[in-house]
């Protein structure tokens, strides 16, 4: 079963469907990347839910969430989806000032090194994906 990547609302769901175009065929042998698919959580039926009723419905090990928060948003968040063991990438805050467009220029670059990264997270664990690509642990 291949993993989800799901964005939240704090990023559009344009952006997740630009994404999502660009990854292999999944019947592609020949490509090495790891298999994963990238949602929106609009595609799932919890667009309008607060964060602590969808984190832990997402919170298995097919599920990593992708979020674009406030500094002062993100510990509360980060702290539910530590309990509920939800893995997650946090974008810099500065990048929910980017256009859609400048968003999916900078994420294709950066893609593949955060899946990799984001792969080998254990339950409730996170990484956050820096303004500049650099990708650290929370």
């Amino acid at each position: 079963m291949s993993t989800s990547y799901v964005f939240d609302r704090s990023l559009s769901k344009r952006l997740a469907l630009c994404l999502s175009v660009l990854l292999p065929d999944e019947d592609d042998e020949d490509d090495l990347t790891i298999a994963h698919r990238i949602l929106h959580l609009a595609d799932l039926g919890h667009d309008g839910e607060e964060h602590s009723v969808w984190i832990p419905k997402l919170a298995t090990d097919k599920h990593i969430a992708v979020t674009c928060l406030t500094s002062s948003r993100r510990k509360p968040v980060s702290n539910v989806m530590a309990a509920c063991g939800l893995r997650a990438v946090h974008l810099a805050d500065s990048f929910s000032q980017l256009t859609c467009f400048q968003q999916a220029h900078k994420l294709t670059g950066w893609w593949e090194r955060i899946v990799a990264q984001s792969y080998r997270l254990k339950a409730g664990e996170c990484i956050v994906v820096a303004a500049n690509g650099t990708i650290s642990d929370k």
